[in-house]
């Protein structure tokens, strides 16, 4: 059985977003229930979920320690997205207000000595078009974590082999899908091959290669190069920040 998913109008995103300044609204957010109502476009968009869908609530221990298995788990029931739909806010405010409005406030609020009116707003709406307003809605990082990691050249669970790496380190990696050169595919994967591979890399070293890629990108074309020269690039750049490979890298 599958449900539909419904886009909020824009009236309401931004009455929503417009209201956070509000202490009854904040506490619908900290207490995780909906003081407030949502309007819905007439028509729906085709986007489906299955019936009973839901996402794991993040541990006491540790709230980030679902994330990849979330992200693969939305990116593989979210039917029905186009490029368009990807980037509306209409969708992201919609899910993260309704149907994943529980564990949004879990994964965000519940449970925190402090919180702004800056992290609601990045987490529960969708204001912008840059990479990094698609990476901080809550339900909207799943989905696009998942979508820029995919690797469409292989075959059922295996497409999401790259996506494993980039949440495992997801708060260095960050670095990487919020900048520029995040967006050039070749970069990308062969980033992610290399963290695959390299599963000793540390926050530090990353964030040192990112910083080292990032100067390479003001003097050399990333997006014409091809695999094996990325692949080169990157190895070099890392080894001039400090990064030691393992003995399987190629």
């Amino acid at each position: 059985m599958k449900q539909q998913v419904k886009l909020l109008t824009g009236k309401c995103c931004s009455s929503l977003v417009g209201d956070i300044k509000n202490s009854k609204t904040t506490q619908a957010y900290i207490n995780a229930k909906r003081n407030f109502s949502l309007e819905y476009i007439d028509a729906t968009p085709g986007i489906t979920l299955p019936k009973e869908f839901s996402l794991q609530s993040p541990s006491q221990n540790s709230r980030s320690n679902f994330d990849y298995e979330n992200s693969v788990s939305l990116h593989k029931n979210l039917m029905g997205i186009d490029v368009n739909i990807a980037s509306d806010k209409r969708l992201w405010c919609g899910l993260t207000h309704d149907l994943f409005f529980e564990y949004s406030c879990e994964r965000w609020i519940k449970g925190q000595s402090s919180y702004t009116e800056r992290s609601i707003k990045e987490r529960f709406h969708f204001e912008g078009k840059t990479a990094k307003t698609r990476l901080r809605n809550s339900i909207s990082r799943l989905w696009w974590g998942a979508e820029l990691t995919i690797d469409r050249s292989r075959e059922g669970h295996d497409r999401y082999r790259l996506t494993e790496p980039y949440w495992r380190l997801q708060d260095a990696v960050q670095g990487l899908m919020e900048r520029k050169f995040g967006l050039y595919p070749n970069l990308r994967r062969e980033f992610l091959e290399l963290l695959a591979l390299n599963p000793q890399l540390n926050g530090k070293e990353i964030r040192l290669w990112l910083k080292a890629i990032n100067a390479a990108g003001g003097v050399t074309l990333l997006p014409f190069l091809d695999s094996d020269e990325m692949l080169l690039l990157l190895k070099k750049l890392g080894t001039a920040s400090g990064v030691t490979w393992s003995a399987n890298t190629p």
